[in-house]
């Protein structure tokens, strides 16, 4: 059997093992996942990683990165941008966010997005939350509530 210094091809379903330069490094035996690992979601899983630990270390000079993050094409690399953001707390981020709000379909998104406005605590994004609380309707119940919750740390820090 020849040789190569090619990744061995799996199929579909076979879980693989990545090496940190995103190649596939071989084939995993009875892994539990079962699903495909592209270079589109090994370049997400690394920016995804990236964003983590920005927000892990709380860093304010990570702002830039952070809300250009929020962009992001992978709905779970915006929503750890919206989670690092909530951890930073700094204002600069309201805007952003408010952004983000506007064009996000995705419920987790969103939901981060809004409990991230509610720990900055910015009176800008108030009336965002308020119609965000109000859309029982149009909003994924758990969306809702983070929106009343960030609302009532407004309360009660008195950024009313």
């Amino acid at each position: 059997m020849a040789t190569s210094n090619s990744p061995p091809s799996t199929a579909v379903n076979t879980p693989v093992e990545v090496v940190s330069d995103g190649r596939i490094a071989r084939p995993v035996a009875n892994a539990r996942y079962s699903g495909q690992v592209t270079a589109k979601a090994v370049q997400s899983a690394d920016v995804a990683k990236r964003v983590h630990q920005l927000g892990e270390r709380g860093d304010p000079d990570a702002l830039p990165e952070l809300i250009a993050a929020l962009k992001h094409p992978s709905s779970n690399v915006r929503r750890l941008a919206a989670s690092a953001l909530r951890k930073i707390r700094d204002p600069g981020a309201v805007e952003p966010l408010l952004e983000q709000l506007d064009g996000e379909d995705k419920p987790q998104a969103r939901q981060y997005a809004v409990t991230a406005l509610g720990k900055i605590g910015d009176r800008r994004a108030r009336p965002r939350l308020e119609r965000i609380a109000a859309a029982s309707n149009r909003e994924a119940y758990y969306v809702v509530n983070a929106a009343k919750d960030a609302l009532k740390r407004f309360s009660s820090l008195g950024t009313e």
